[in-house]
Parts: structure tokens; C-alpha cells; sequence
């Protein structure tokens, strides 16, 4: 994923309910990874370098949903609600 695309996570976090984090490419360049290992999804946000900047872990029993939300798509949302 690129610029300006992110990655929602919902977790599970008891009593039904979740706790969503977001993860975004910020930098331009910047990219947005998913990668599960060992019972554990990793979220992380790379630099132009390939340097991890940010890195959400969770364990996969409490994931929820991963959903991609990549630029593009919203940019042709707001043309789309555009009069």
C-alpha cells in the first residue's frame, strides 16, 4: 500500500467490546504492511527506506477484522458525492 493508504484493525478486547487502531502511511514514499507470524499480526508503517516507524502486534485470537482502505478508494468516493 502507499501514501496516504491505512489499515484499520478491530480488536477484541472483552464484554464485546473493540478497540480499533489505525495505522497510515504519512510519509511520501511511506507504505503500509500486513504480516502474521507465529499467532501474531503485524500492522506496520514503513519509511521511504524500508525502516519500521510504527508497528502495531496483536495476537490473532483477538483480531476482529483487518480492513484496507487504500487512497484511491476515497478519493473516487468524493468525486462521487461531489454536486
Amino acid at each position: 500500500m502507499a501514501i496516504r493508504d491505512r489499515i484499520r484493525v478491530l480488536i477484541d478486547v472483552g464484554s464485546g467490546s473493540t478497540l480499533e487502531e489505525v495505522v497510515e502511511a504519512t510519509k511520501e514514499g511511506g507504505a503500509v504492511e500486513t504480516h502474521r507470524a507465529d499467532g501474531l499480526t503485524y500492522i506496520t508503517e514503513t519509511a521511504k527506506n524500508g525502516m519500521a516507524r510504527r508497528t502495531v502486534t496483536v495476537a490473532d485470537a483477538r483480531v476482529v477484522a483487518i480492513i484496507e482502505e487504500p487512497d484511491r478508494a476515497r478519493k473516487e468516493q468524493d468525486r462521487a458525492t461531489e454536486p
